[in-house]
């Protein structure tokens, strides 16, 4: 791996004999760079443990159109929850939320757009169970 990594320009050697290190060039730092910016953008998987619930879930949400990736990603990750989709922005179910859900819409920095209300007494609701 060493040699790959000397041989692209992405180290080199410093010193010699025993204070010989190995340091990264500055085409191995915008690398670095670069690599580091593609993971923190990256996505969640979307795939999450479906746990039925006795309460309705409802989550309404309005993520901006300049978030337009974690929107639609937010859509898949609700429908395999188990959710259903009510309007585009609006879904509900008798599933429960995953907290690896909660902790990565919290992640991904779109809390503050989305609600999520927990219904225990169905009321109007009665005919859809």
């Amino acid at each position: 791996m060493m040699y790959f990594l000397k041989k692209d320009g992405l180290i080199e050697k410093d010193g010699r004999g025993e204070n010989t290190v190995l340091q990264s060039t500055r085409k191995g730092m915008s690398l670095l760079r670069k690599l580091k910016g593609q993971f923190r953008n990256r996505l969640p998987e979307k795939h999450y443990e479906k746990t039925p619930s006795e309460n309705f879930i409802i989550v309404a949400f309005d993520v901006p159109e300049k978030e337009r990736r974690k929107r639609d990603w937010l859509r898949e990750a609700l429908g395999h929850i188990g959710l259903q989709r009510i309007q585009q922005s609006l879904w509900m179910g008798k599933k429960t939320i995953p907290k690896n859900f909660l902790e990565d819409i919290e992640r991904l920095g779109i809390a503050s757009y989305i609600e999520i209300f927990e219904i225990k007494k169905s009321g109007t609701l009665r005919h859809i169970v």
